[in-house]
């Protein structure tokens, strides 16, 4: 309880004493009185406490709003809070999904390199074996396989360029 509950309760009571007393010392007269005159009295005698708890109760409202008010933007600063946070969560998620993106764009990089690799060793044993055959077919089919290793080594070199460019966005992620 307020101290302004507390001072209304010491009031009402100081009051209902004052009256209980003069009632006590003056009770022959009171004992006389018609019902229209006791209701007078307690109308009397009753409204200053009834006003008096009117105000106590404005000011315990005051109190209480204040309060709310102060519950209230105490609840706002911890929502802000909570939106920062998933601001910096989705962002975070973001970061992985585009890191988990490029690291899966160099897995297919390095599969399709792997398998330029293999084709690039066919045609290495393709060009040995012509070589050893040493047909008169077998310069032409040299010379056509070569051209093929040409490309295939220019295109395991454009593979390699785009996984380090890869990795090196991804570590910027990381």
């Amino acid at each position: 309880m307020g101290s302004r509950v507390v001072l209304g309760w010491a009031a009402t009571l100081a009051w209902i004493s004052l009256w209980g007393a003069l009632l006590y010392f003056d009770w022959p007269a009171a004992r006389g009185m018609s019902f229209n005159e006791w209701g007078d009295f307690f109308a009397g005698s009753f409204a200053p406490l009834a006003f008096l708890w009117l105000v106590v109760g404005y000011f315990q409202q005051g109190e209480e709003l204040g309060q709310n008010t102060k519950a209230l933007e105490q609840q706002e600063k911890a929502l802000k809070l909570q939106v920062e946070e998933l601001k910096q969560s989705v962002e975070q998620q973001s970061k992985s999904a585009i890191a988990l993106s490029r690291q899966s764009s160099i897995s297919s990089l390095m599969v399709r390199l792997e398998a330029t690799n293999h084709m690039l060793d066919s045609i290495c044993n393709q060009i040995e074996r012509a070589e050893k055959l040493n047909s008169a077919g077998a310069s032409k089919k040299v010379a056509e396989l070569q051209q093929r290793q040409v490309r295939l080594e220019a295109s395991i070199e454009d593979l390699l360029e785009k996984v380090e460019e890869l990795e090196g966005a991804c570590n910027g992620y990381e």
